[in-house]
């Protein structure tokens, strides 16, 4: 990223995590006021670079993406919870009627260059009759790199396209419509981690009690399980404690489920 007064400038990347990309190198900043983000917002957008063209006064010279993610509170980096992705697209660019030239000549290279690549990533996803071809090119570039999770991938994503009633403009208003069209039909895949993370919290408190058993001197202990505590006895083996479940023989067992896998070999 470029230096500005006050910032250091640093190489960014885009990586991957567990839940969704990111920016490597980045600032990341934690925030639990609406203010307090809006401040953050306000800071990065100075950074984006604006320039006059023959089509705009105060034409965007580059993409723009703000991440927020959202995490449970005391969770920093954040680990698990959410990632919501706002970005804002600089429109394509023809520089015979932009009449860009120098920088502002590179800066519409580099802004179509990305925007082909997303064109590509979106064909890919819907060129076989709404399928998805064997092979999306996310990697062709930085933005469709980070944007992966949204485009096809685990997300719920909505496109905003922006066009104008100018009649000069009636090229652009065009390209823009027929890729959102074009969008419109990528399939995300919506898969509901949230619950999975529940599962896999409640397994780990599970087995977290069920290494920590304890008995009396009668043999009886109990597990704590999300329902509420389950009586068990046991008694003492070579290998530690093995574990009796002990239940109404009226009822089929099933409060058990949770428990047993995490217990292993010192179930009977």
């Amino acid at each position: 990223a470029g230096g500005k007064e006050g910032w250091a400038a640093v190489k960014l990347s885009v990586a991957e995590g567990a839940r969704s990309t990111h920016v490597a190198g980045a600032s990341l900043v934690r925030f639990a006021s609406a203010d307090a983000a809006l401040k953050q917002i306000r800071i990065g957008a100075s950074f984006r670079a604006t320039g006059a063209t023959n089509m705009n006064d105060a034409s965007s010279r580059s993409h723009a993406v703000l991440t927020l993610f959202l995490a449970p509170p005391g969770t920093f980096p954040p680990d698990h919870g959410t990632a919501l992705f706002l970005v804002d697209l600089a429109g394509s660019e023809r520089t015979k009627r932009s009449g860009a030239t120098g920088q502002r000549f590179t800066e519409a290279a580099a802004i179509n260059t990305a925007l082909s690549a997303l064109g590509r990533v979106v064909l890919g996803l819907v060129e076989r009759d709404g399928s998805r071809a064997s092979h999306i090119a996310y990697m062709d570039n930085p933005l469709t790199h980070l944007l992966k999770t949204g485009i096809g991938g685990n997300s719920r994503t909505a496109l905003i396209a922006c066009v104008t009633g100018a009649e000069d403009s009636l090229d652009e208003t065009l390209s823009t419509l027929r890729f959102a069209t074009q969008a419109s039909h990528v399939k995300n895949q919506v898969v509901k981690l949230e619950s999975k993370a529940k599962d896999s919290a409640a397994g780990d408190a599970i087995r977290a009690k069920a290494a920590e058993l304890t008995l009396d001197a009668s043999g009886r202990g109990s597990v704590l399980l999300p329902s509420g505590a389950l009586p068990v006895r046991g008694s003492w083996a070579d290998a530690g404690v093995v574990v009796i479940c002990i239940h109404d023989f009226q009822r089929t067992g099933e409060q058990f489920d949770q428990l047993l896998p995490f217990l292993g070999n010192r179930a009977l």
